[in-house]
């Protein structure tokens, strides 16, 4: 057995009773499904489930640095490669699943079936309730299945928010939660808490803070605002873009890299005295990316210089995580840009899993390699 197979075997043994009885779901996860998921530049995933009628997998994104209970879970959309992150651990996705399917995100046709099975979901709800220790996310799911379908954005905002402080009690999730409250509030508002590390949450936060200083750019201070989206540029940017509304979830609709080439336009202003990048971005390497995304744009890009960004991560700054960061963006880059798997990124990230002893990691990616090698060469 495979180390993909064996984690795909883990994470679903618990919830192979139930779930694809209740949910439009299969377990069955073919070899070409696997192939196009590499084609996409999203080795960084591992497909566990496929909703049935559509092409939306949910699937654990590969965190290398932390232990497997801790990567997060996420829903993909092939069609788009659009990535939403649902949790950061698997005692989270069943209730996101319950949430998404069974509630007021879903069709109105499923909604009306789900009800008819309520009494057998519910026992199943319960029966979680040792696993998520959390009796009101145990309530709000079934709230949301019982009850009406929630058209209005703000409404519906307030249910996910709900729902998302009771999944994820930490501290980097109720500190997010609270910087978008306070965008509601104030559309001005740039966050005094960019710095602070949200772990799996950091792409959406980071999307998030640097979509609202580039909104906003004009009438806030500069230097903030570019600080701000110079920080983003380290992080994964495809993964939980933000949508001019503010919401507690990121979007599926957006184009993250629309949204990644204006960030980059945001360093080179018309300089007149008042709009100077300051020296010590302009001779890091990470500047040589944004100019490189300035300059081809965001459909032309194809991810060269993350590729040599994170050789400088990797070997000057000793940086691992920053360095994976790079080629998982170089792997996106390069698959919508260019139409095909970059195969230097793909062996860097198995290089740098190694060295770091990420063992997981680099058993999942070597296989990956190995279909590569069989399939796309």
């Amino acid at each position: 057995m495979t180390r993909i197979e064996e984690i795909r075997n883990e994470f679903t043994e618990s919830i192979q009773t139930g779930i694809p009885h209740l949910f439009p779901v299969s377990l069955d996860i073919s070899n070409t499904l696997f192939i196009e998921i590499l084609k996409q530049g999203n080795w960084s995933l591992i497909p566990i489930l496929k909703q049935q009628g559509t092409n939306l997998l949910y699937c654990l994104r590969i965190i290398p640095w932390l232990p497997i209970e801790q990567w997060s879970i996420v829903q993909l959309n092939p069609d788009t490669n659009a990535k939403i992150t649902l949790g950061k651990q698997k005692n989270n996705f069943i209730p996101s699943l319950m949430y998404f399917f069974g509630g007021i995100r879903f069709s109105e046709n499923y909604q009306l079936e789900l009800r008819r099975k309520l009494p057998e979901l519910e026992r199943l709800i319960r029966s979680l309730a040792g696993m998520l220790k959390n009796e009101v996310l145990n309530d709000e799911i079934l709230t949301l299945v019982s009850g009406e379908i929630i058209d209005n954005l703000t409404v519906r905002d307030q249910y996910d928010l709900t729902f998302i402080l009771a999944s994820d009690s930490s501290n980097e999730n109720k500190m997010l939660r609270r910087e978008i409250e306070a965008v509601k509030s104030n559309h001005n508002h740039i966050s005094t808490s960019w710095k602070y590390d949200y772990g799996y949450l950091n792409s959406f936060a980071y999307n998030f803070f640097t979509n609202q200083a580039n909104k906003n750019i004009f009438e806030v201070d500069w230097n903030t605002a570019i600080d701000i989206t110079w920080e983003s540029f380290f992080q994964i940017s495809f993964f939980d873009a933000v949508s001019y509304e503010v919401t507690q979830l990121p979007s599926m609709s957006e184009n993250c890299r629309y949204a990644v080439s204006q960030a980059a336009g945001s360093f080179f202003l018309e300089n007149d005295g008042d709009y100077v990048v300051p020296k010590h971005m302009r001779e890091h390497p990470l500047y040589m990316v944004i100019q490189a995304i300035e300059e081809a744009g965001y459909d032309g890009y194809v991810g060269t210089e993350h590729l040599m960004l994170a050789a400088h991560f990797d070997m000057e700054e000793d940086s691992p995580i920053y360095a994976w960061n790079a080629l998982v963006n170089c792997g996106y880059w390069c698959a919508e840009n260019a139409g095909v798997t970059s195969l230097g990124a793909l062996e860097a990230a198995i290089f740098i899993s190694e060295k770091n002893n990420w063992v997981d990691a680099h058993a999942v990616l070597v296989e990956y390699l190995d279909l590569y090698n069989k399939y796309l060469t």
